[in-house]
């Protein structure tokens, strides 16, 4: 009882402490209370299932560590425009993954270097010239081929089946053909077989994702999930009936790793002109990006999509600005794809996230990082306004339309300095 108190009175503490705090419906609460009670019924459990001295009874923060390792897995492709964004991660949160490593398409050498040398073979690491900082490097082993671009990244080509868009002509209109799908299965299959030891927990980000790691963590421990379990979580979204994670961050568990790989290992492949196909299966096809294809696999050995929330309802992955997150709000017959199948209730954005997205520029990114984790770092205090203005445009946005743009920008101030003062008070701040 004393529990549930303490629960109610931090959550009505954070509904009004933080912009865009609105009350929740108390069935939510009541639900996110019994997750708790839940995750507290397994850790008793657990204790009681220890062999009972007072040495194995006790939980130490050293033991309390084991089991979190954190695998990041970065799908990028080789060349001098991935470069920068490579040391933007290494600078920022890339140090804070226990095992960082970048999964490349097959390369044809020779090739320029980081430098601007020239390489007949690929070098083991690529080394972040102001930190140190290492990341591994892995070439995909993949079958096809995506279709040309030139320097600016423009395609060259343009042969995959837009899906049944028509050009003014009627004719099918063909976009270039990236096989995102066969590149991450691939990158699966080497994990598993290849570096599944080397943490328990393990995911797939863009690069041009904020991860934070230390939350992640904390949101794991405090789930209360096994890494020997299957798992597979992030940002939920919806497709039809079927359920799947955004590839902003894909996560899996070491045991989802395991079987996973043998699925996909197992899967049908197609080649060629994929508007001769039946699409919504579980298989390897030209073109196939990746969300709802992993999601169709993982579902046939059930293995199902878990959403990334705080207790109060708030998602911990932002897949937009956050300026352009906080004004987001569920409309009554809405059918725009992010509210698809989701309650009024399940907004941005929870003060303990997990990812950002996207930062392509990064500049930005550093820039972004240093404002969060840096103790001496004053740009988000400085840029603080009105409080009760604030709140005002937030409650009825329709009234402030002179502000424009800029509403987003001074919510996103507030709230990001909520998230500073959560990784400070973890100890997560440097």
């Amino acid at each position: 009882s004393l529990l549930y108190a303490g629960l109610l009175n931090q959550a009505s503490e954070r509904e009004t402490s933080f912009i865009g705090g609105e009350s929740r419906a108390v069935e939510s609460l009541r639900s996110n209370l019994y997750q708790v009670n839940t995750r507290l019924e397994m850790l008793n459990k657990r204790l009681q299932d220890s062999s009972g001295d007072a040495e194995s009874s006790q939980i130490s923060s050293s033991k309390l560590n084991d089991g979190y390792r954190i695998y990041c897995m970065i799908p990028s492709m080789w060349g001098k425009r991935k470069f920068k964004a490579w040391s933007a991660l290494l600078q920022t949160w890339g140090k804070e993954c226990d095992v960082f490593k970048i999964f490349l398409d097959p390369i044809e050498f020779p090739v320029a270097g980081q430098y601007g040398e020239t390489l007949t073979k690929l070098p083991e690491f690529y080394i972040d010239p102001v930190s140190g900082a290492k990341a591994g490097l892995v070439v995909v082993p993949m079958v096809r081929k995506n279709d040309p671009t030139d320097e600016r990244g423009v395609p060259l080509k343009k042969s995959c089946w837009s899906g049944g868009v028509k050009n003014p002509d009627g004719s099918l209109k063909y976009i270039q053909c990236r096989h995102i799908w066969e590149k991450v299965w691939r990158s699966w299959v080497h994990i598993a077989h290849n570096d599944k030891h080397m943490a328990e927990w393990f995911f797939k980000l863009d690069d041009d994702t904020i991860f934070f790691p230390q939350n992640m963590r904390k949101f794991l421990r405090e789930s209360m999930w096994s890494h020997r379990d299957p798992h597979y979580f992030g940002h939920r979204l919806f497709h039809g009936s079927r359920t799947f994670i955004s590839g902003v961050m894909v996560g899996y568990s070491q045991r989802t790793v395991e079987l996973a790989a043998q699925k996909y290992l197992t899967m049908e492949h197609e080649y060629g002109d994929r508007a001769k196909f039946k699409h919504g299966r579980c298989v390897d096809r030209d073109g196939a990006t990746q969300e709802v294809t992993e999601s169709k696999c993982l579902e046939e050995i059930n293995i199902k999509a878990e959403v990334v929330r705080d207790l109060h309802g708030f998602e911990k992955i932002a897949l937009q600005d956050i300026s352009e997150a906080m004004k987001f709000r569920k409309r009554e017959g809405t059918d725009y794809w992010l509210w698809y199948g989701r309650v009024k209730t399940a907004i941005c954005c929870s003060i303990e996230p997990v990812a950002f997205h996207p930062y392509k520029n990064p500049k930005t990114l550093i820039k972004f990082y240093q404002e969060l984790f840096d103790r001496n770092n004053t740009v988000l205090r400085d840029k603080m306004v009105d409080r009760n203005l604030i709140l005002n445009v937030y409650k009825n946005p329709g009234k402030h339309k002179v502000m424009g743009g800029e509403f987003g920008k001074y919510a996103e101030f507030h709230y990001l300095l909520h998230v500073r003062e959560a990784l400070s008070m973890n100890g997560f701040m440097k």
